[in-house]
């Protein structure tokens, strides 16, 4: 028979299911509109824990769920105590009003909803040629065609949906318009479809303090949850989880120039996937930098993004830092952190310090996005890579921290920004000095693959670089 649950709208039974928990409708309510009989949900929730003796052998019932007790010693006697009226014995309920207003929030008004029935209905009218419904009237052999308009027919059949909803002591017969009004929005009630767009349209004129309420006992009898969890949460989470399959990557960086060259870069090496990829308002105009990225990150998570989120960070000491940092507090699992990646033709580097000019590997030190467009976007006139100024030690991490003087960083962004706009024009290949941006796109693709989404646990999180500039 399956696990059931059913929705009310008063004491009309407007929907049911079974084997599931109804995520989509769980979001209209909150924890505190949960309801519970706690004589009989607690003997349930110890039943399917295996913590109750209803006088059977030994091993006979213990850990077993709680339909394999029926039949046991004493079973009877257990259903006559806990039984009787179900409806409040747990579920969640409110009233018309207060689902409205959060159906409003969620963008299910009853406008728009009806809108959408109605085109649609309006579309299949299309598609077959006809502007009509077809009815099948008692003693008539053939369908009899009536010109209703979609408009109509949706209204029609809302109403008719409540009147078959009402118990069978107050149900009246439809007519043959109404059954046929209410099985063409028979595509809106399928369990694929979201159900709150349906009773956005249904709520539209009901009394505001009709109750509404979602009927839970039999799966909380089936062990899906207990009666301490927050269901309503839980379902939240699993739409976010859901969300973060197919809702776009958003990927947030320390500045408005990286996400600039990012989008742009991340079109031109792997163009089938970048679609699937949004940066965070590479236009806007606000503060940068990375402790600018731990706060938004944080902010982002608290405030319940239900996408998938990925950080980006400099390959620098501060990147260093700032994994550290949001690795020692959880974020949810569908936000990650990762450093730009190492680079090969750094690790020779010339570097500027207080004991002179040096040559070092800058990786985890020094590597901003400018470093990722290949070297030839990083030499001087002569021939050399324009130096890292050494700008101070990071604590944090106990290493140094580097940087292209102003001017250098200035003259590299106008190289990388012509080699972008030369490569979206075709006009050249795409030779090995993009080989720099593969990598970051296919760290951006791991890292949304990648279960758990921790931060960046793949490379070291404190990996120290052992040279120190200015030993």
């Amino acid at each position: 028979m399956g696990d059931k649950w059913f929705f009310f709208l008063g004491e009309d039974k407007i929907s049911a299911g079974k084997n599931h928990i109804p995520t989509k409708l769980m979001t209209i309510f909150q924890e505190h509109d949960k309801y519970v009989d706690e004589d009989w949900a607690s003997q349930v929730d110890a039943m399917n824990a295996g913590d109750v003796d209803l006088g059977g052998d030994e091993d006979g019932w213990i850990d077993a769920p709680l339909e394999a007790y029926e039949g046991a010693p004493g079973w009877e006697e257990y259903v006559e105590a806990i039984q009787g009226d179900m409806s409040r014995a747990f579920g969640y309920s409110t009233t018309v009003e207060t689902v409205v207003k959060r159906l409003n929030l969620m963008g299910f008004t009853s406008h728009r909803c009806k809108a959408e029935m109605r085109d649609f209905l309006q579309e299949l009218r299309i598609s077959d040629g006809d502007d009509a419904i077809y009815v099948r009237e008692p003693g008539v052999a053939e369908l009899v065609r009536h010109t209703v308009d979609c408009e109509e027919v949706v209204e029609i059949g809302l109403r008719a949906l409540i009147a078959s909803s009402k118990s069978s002591e107050a149900k009246e017969p439809l007519t043959s318009l109404e059954t046929a009004c209410l099985e063409a929005l028979e595509p809106f009630r399928e369990y694929d479809e979201d159900p709150r767009a349906l009773l956005a349209a249904l709520l539209e004129g009901q009394a505001p303090d009709t109750v509404v309420r979602l009927d839970l006992h039999d799966l909380l009898s089936a062990g899906y949850f207990t009666r301490h969890d927050a269901v309503s949460e839980l379902a939240l989470q699993e739409l976010a989880a859901e969300m973060a399959s197919s809702g776009p990557i958003i990927v947030m960086t320390e500045g408005t120039t990286d996400a600039r060259f990012l989008k742009r870069g991340l079109k031109i090496v792997a163009p089938d996937l970048a679609g699937y990829f949004t940066f965070l308002d590479p236009d806007a105009k606000a503060a940068g930098g990375t402790p600018q990225l731990v706060k938004n990150l944080r902010a982002f998570a608290a405030a319940g993004i239900m996408n998938r989120v990925i950080a980006l960070v400099d390959n620098d000491a501060a990147g260093r830092e700032a994994v550290k940092t949001l690795s020692s507090a959880p974020l949810p699992g569908r936000f990650k952190v990762c450093r730009l990646p190492d680079l090969d033709y750094v690790k020779d580097y010339p570097t500027l310090g207080p004991t002179g000019d040096t040559r070092y590997d800058i990786n985890g030190r020094a590597c901003s996005v400018e470093f990722y467009f290949g070297l030839e976007c990083l030499l001087t006139a002569s021939g050399e890579p324009l130096p890292v100024r050494w700008t101070g030690f990071n604590n944090g991490i106990s290493d140094y921290q580097g940087e292209l003087v102003p001017a250098d960083k200035k003259t590299v962004q106008e190289r990388i920004d012509k080699m972008l706009t030369t490569a979206e024009a075709g006009d050249t290949p795409l030779d090995d000095r993009w080989d720099a941006m593969r990598k970051i796109a296919q760290t951006l693709i791991a890292a949304a693959a990648a279960p758990g989404l921790r931060p960046e646990q793949q490379r070291d999180a404190s990996h120290q670089v052992t040279a120190k500039p200015f030993s």
